[in-house]
């Protein structure tokens, strides 16, 4: 049997496939990324700075042996 197919209601239709490429997030001011880099810059310097008391202890251990 042949007939006409109704057209489809738009409520079915598919979204736009994202690319894997595409940003999360879209932050067109800026702001997150300069939060997000001066939160990472004073950790970073609290983990040298961290690391330069571990060198520093093991040094004065180190020499305290002598």
């Amino acid at each position: 049997m042949r007939g006409q197919a109704s057209r489809p209601d738009t409520a079915t239709r598919f979204f736009r496939r994202a690319e894997p490429t595409d940003p999360v997030f879209m932050d067109a001011s800026g702001r997150r990324a300069r939060v997000v880099r001066r939160v990472m810059f004073w950790l970073v310097a609290l983990a040298l700075l961290l690391l330069a008391v571990l060198w520093l202890s093991q040094a004065v251990v180190v020499a305290a042996v002598r």
